[in-house]
């Protein structure tokens, strides 16, 4: 894949900013890794997002809290108002169990693979089997692979960890809300307009609810295309100005870490779920292997929730043929043979050490994270697997999101491991937004 610059995502090296926010200045701190490449899209961006942000805060009124963007905004509309009176063999209490399991496998997915992100996994490893950092929860360990069972109260406080509260999410799972929160405000609709409005409000204030002064983890295209003059008018504009201007040759993970909720929308219409996934992940992202990726994971999700190869003598979905199909979906949005033979590479690995997920330079490549959680589908175990994803490192976060959505799905919320479930911060929140 290293010689294929359709396979490959990423070259340049990169730092990660932290902003201090009681003197309005920005440390450089070093990475933990090498692995930090310029387009992952799981880090800070540079001191500059400060002075943009001010200057730009005119065009972004606090009216994000919801409020619908104008006429325009509804001729961008792409289906009708959202129903879960819609196709499917499952009963209704599995059902709200699987879809409910997106959103927490989501965020569960997230918050663990903070523990590991941007380490290498012989740094993951090393890490997590120090007796200092077991013994604060009092040595949970695997016998079957002789490790330690993950908790959040694990994290290493390094300078990137640090930043984010025990049990916290990040930039992944927040961008996950801003959709889900944009559908609600839009009566079901997928409106482009309105969703570029909520990242660039919770790019500069996060969720002040929570206590946030701003979105955190923002990779380098988000950043760029947030900070396009046409953002806020035409995000499809600005984004593909922004892959044109990088040659077309990056695909980062940024649209796929946040897209499983659109499995959820009006799962019922696999052409309407695909429709939304492609004008969601266009708002930042417009090479077509960032869209590929995230059809490939919200088709899954639609058809789990469908009860499509759902057999009933299992009582489990016949995976194989749901990623084969899934597949099918994703590779009708290919521009090139190199492209889906990249896909399928990626989708049908033998193990998740081919995936190589902490592989330096490349480890926010958007078929990576998919692989990750493809791999993850055709688990039963949920807290093996995004343990096991953790452990590769790399972008440990955003492979756990997509691998937490997808399981998540598959197993429903009510097989998830209690321990990740309750102490997920901000999940009464969470809720609130669900119940919505």
């Amino acid at each position: 894949m290293a010689s294929n610059p359709q396979d490959n995502s990423l070259q340049t090296a990169d730092v990660d900013c932290r902003t201090d926010s009681e003197n309005d200045t920005a440390e450089i701190t070093k990475p933990v890794t090498a692995s930090i490449s310029v387009e992952q899209e799981s880090k800070d961006t540079d001191t500059s997002m400060q002075n943009a942000n001010k200057v730009e805060s005119s065009n972004v009124a606090e009216s994000q809290e919801g409020q619908s963007l104008t006429e325009q905004q509804d001729e961008q509309a792409t289906d009708p108002p959202i129903s879960f009176n819609v196709k499917s063999s499952l009963n209704k209490k599995d059902l709200v169990d699987r879809i409910k399991g997106v959103i927490y496998g989501n965020c569960i997915g997230d918050a663990i693979g903070l523990l590991t992100e941007f380490m290498t996994k012989s740094e993951a490893a090393e890490i997590y089997s120090d007796r200092g950092i077991v013994n604060k929860v009092k040595g949970y360990f695997s016998t079957s692979q002789n490790r330690i069972h993950l908790e959040y109260e694990m994290k290493n406080n390094d300078s990137h960890r640090c930043r984010w509260e025990t049990g916290d999410w990040t930039d992944d799972s927040d961008q996950m809300i801003l959709i889900l929160l944009s559908l609600l405000d839009n009566k079901g609709k997928m409106v482009p307009l309105d969703f570029a409005k909520k990242m660039k409000y919770w790019s500069r204030k996060g969720f002040p609810e929570l206590g946030d002064i701003g979105g955190m983890g923002i990779g380098s295209t988000t950043y760029r295309v947030l900070h396009h003059s046409d953002f806020l008018t035409d995000p499809h504009k600005a984004a593909e100005y922004v892959w044109d201007s990088s040659g077309r040759f990056v695909a980062p993970n940024g649209g796929v870490m946040r897209t499983s909720i659109l499995g959820v929308h009006n799962f019922g219409d696999i052409n309407a779920v695909i429709e939304n996934t492609k004008a969601a992940c266009k708002v930042t992202h417009a090479d077509p292997r960032c869209i590929a990726s995230c059809v490939a994971v919200t088709t899954a999700i639609a058809m789990m929730l469908q009860g499509k190869y759902f057999v009933e003598e299992s009582g489990s979905y016949d995976v194989e043929a749901l990623i084969e199909t899934a597949c099918g979906y994703a590779s009708a949005t290919l521009e090139t043979e190199e492209q889906e033979e990249g896909l399928k590479k990626h989708v049908f690995a033998k193990s998740l050490e081919n995936l190589q997920l902490d592989e330096h330079g490349k480890i926010g490549y958007t078929y990576k994270c998919l692989g990750a959680g493809i791999w993850s589908l055709r688990r039963d175990d949920f807290r093996a697997a995004i343990e096991d994803v953790a452990f590769e490192a790399g972008d440990a976060d955003t492979n756990g999101a997509v691998a937490g959505a997808l399981l998540g799905c598959k197993l429903g919320a009510s097989k998830l491991p209690e321990s990740w479930l309750n102490e997920l911060l901000n999940k009464a929140w969470l809720d609130e937004k669900i119940e919505r």
